[in-house]
């Protein structure tokens, strides 16, 4: 409220699954109803790996879905890293970072029900260079996403009718 935070506190009930594990780059769903967020394996002292995990809204906080590897399954690469999520409001359409030869890209996955897995990702196209953490606009038309251009980010917009 007028620029400033307040009520802030832990997500209760995700704790990382092992030591060494990073909870990091957490979204919410539009309805407040799942959280996806990165894990990553920092056990060597920098990221070598990362997956995402849906988590279901629980009364007390969070909790990982017990379906989140099979609902994954096509996008969480083996020996990858996938963060930076953003659900859209049908829950339909996943949007995320991957690293890929070495740079960040964004990436998008689909599925037909909130219930079956999302399908292979694709590479968004339209976006080069170092891109990431996209975010999906309530009418699902706009995803916004930051640049790294010259030695700053800046926020970019792709549209779509």
């Amino acid at each position: 409220s007028a620029g400033a935070l307040s009520n802030l506190e832990l997500v209760s009930g995700i704790p990382a699954s092992a030591p060494g594990r990073v909870i990091f780059d957490a979204g919410i769903s539009p309805d407040g109803n799942t959280l996806c967020f990165a894990e990553g394996d920092y056990s060597t002292g920098a990221l070598t790996t990362a997956d995402l995990v849906l988590a279901d809204r629980t009364a007390t906080g969070f909790a990982r879905s017990p379906q989140s590897a099979a609902l994954l399954q096509q996008v969480n690469l083996a020996a990858g890293t996938q963060y930076a999520s953003a659900l859209s409001a049908s829950g339909l359409e996943l949007f995320f970072t991957r690293i890929q030869g070495g740079t960040p890209a964004i990436f998008t996955a689909t599925r037909s029900t909130t219930s079956t897995p999302f399908c292979v990702p694709h590479l968004i196209q339209a976006l080069s260079g170092f891109v990431e953490a996209p975010t999906l606009s309530a009418d699902g038309k706009s995803l916004y996403y930051h640049a790294y251009v010259g030695n700053q980010f800046a926020i970019y917009r792709v549209t779509r009718p």
